[in-house]
């Protein structure tokens, strides 16, 4: 997940060189660093589904079967490839498929043994389009977190506003 994060962060970076340092070389080269990376992501750590597995991102280098029972770091990985945008949309829907298939309620937090609120997953289901899932998710999380109590983080915080705001979106492009 990490790698991922720095995908992410090299690519705002090309994106903040070009757009308000106006910078082309600078953004051309975080750009280059960005596309560098993900693309050993895509050959490290990408396992290929097979017959009778769905395909996964290994969670580090060392970690060499990633098990979807694995609620941390293995399927959170999964996640984390289509938030970073790391993962292309059919993937993304897989992954975000079999994630579901393994943690049906995750929208109203009821995990076994999970004690965050991990708000990551409602901005990967606001990214492939499961609006039901991510209101009955920010409600919720509304709800139970209100006074930002702990284990509520500044993560959460900023996890929950981006699907909210990809959530808003959809709203505005999409009328009732």
């Amino acid at each position: 997940m990490d790698n991922i994060s720095v995908v992410a962060g090299t690519r705002s970076m090309a994106y903040l060189q070009e757009n308000i340092f106006n910078n082309p070389v600078g953004a051309t080269y975080y750009r280059a660093i960005s596309d560098q990376i993900e693309q050993s992501i895509e050959n490290a750590l990408w396992i290929p589904a097979t017959a009778d597995k769905a395909g996964m991102y290994q969670p580090s280098i060392t970690t060499t079967s990633p098990k979807w029972a694995c609620y941390y770091p293995d399927a959170m990985a999964q996640l984390a490839s289509i938030t970073g945008g790391v993962a292309d949309p059919q993937r993304s829907m897989a992954l975000y498929r079999e994630f579901n298939h393994h943690y049906p309620n995750w929208d109203t937090m009821t995990i076994p043994k999970e004690t965050f609120p991990q708000a990551l997953i409602a901005h990967a289901a606001s990214i492939v389009g499961d609006i039901q899932r991510v209101d009955t998710y920010l409600a919720y999380a509304q709800d139970r977190f209100a006074a930002h109590q702990y284990p509520w983080n500044v993560g959460e915080s900023g996890s929950a506003i981006r699907a909210a705001n990809i959530r808003l979106r959809q709203m505005i492009s999409t009328p009732q």
